[in-house]
């Protein structure tokens, strides 16, 4: 869901289509991806990242339709992404790299492989102690990505996860 109430959709036609709620029809129809469409995540700024099997991300703006960005360094097929909130975009492929992506440049900032880990992996935000729904294994191994960003393997699933600040007591 968008930052206006809107759903983007994307599909195997190679396109990605944002919805009207309100209308139930089709406001915007983005092309560009030469392949399915494997995984879509919200942007600030208006804007959705779509990852495809062409094996490139792109960032959409959501009012004009343009394509903002062009991410073309996955070797295999995108199948997850995730936000961070500070600017960056981590997005992992088929092949199990991770890529973290300044979202102001288009340009990557750390580039990891997670092979060792698992073969599917689902990003989350999880809290700084790692209590969460998702954790509920033994955590196997870690990697960090960034300072606050890290991979690591829960019950056969390899997790990508922003680790959130402890709030004070209230």
């Amino acid at each position: 869901v968008l930052w206006d109430g809107r759903v983007a959709s994307g599909s195997d036609d190679e396109t990605i289509k944002i919805w009207s709620t309100g209308r139930g029809q089709c406001d915007l129809d983005l092309t560009g991806h030469t392949d399915l469409i494997t995984a879509l995540c919200v942007v600030e700024g208006g804007r959705v990242a779509s990852g495809s099997s062409d094996k490139t991300i792109k960032i959409w703006n959501t009012k004009t339709g343009q394509c903002d960005l062009n991410l073309t360094d996955h070797r295999m097929p995108v199948y997850a992404m995730y936000v961070d909130g500070e600017g960056r975009l981590v997005s992992r492929d088929y092949g199990r790299s991770v890529i973290v992506w300044d979202l102001s440049t288009g340009k990557r900032s750390k580039v990891s492989d997670v092979s060792f880990l698992s073969t599917a992996v689902t990003c989350h935000q999880v809290s700084s102690s790692l209590a969460s729904p998702y954790c509920d294994g033994i955590i196997n191994e870690s990697i960090s990505v960034s300072p606050n960003l890290f991979a690591f393997s829960v019950a056969s699933k390899v997790l990508i996860a922003e680790r959130l600040p402890s709030r004070p007591p209230t």
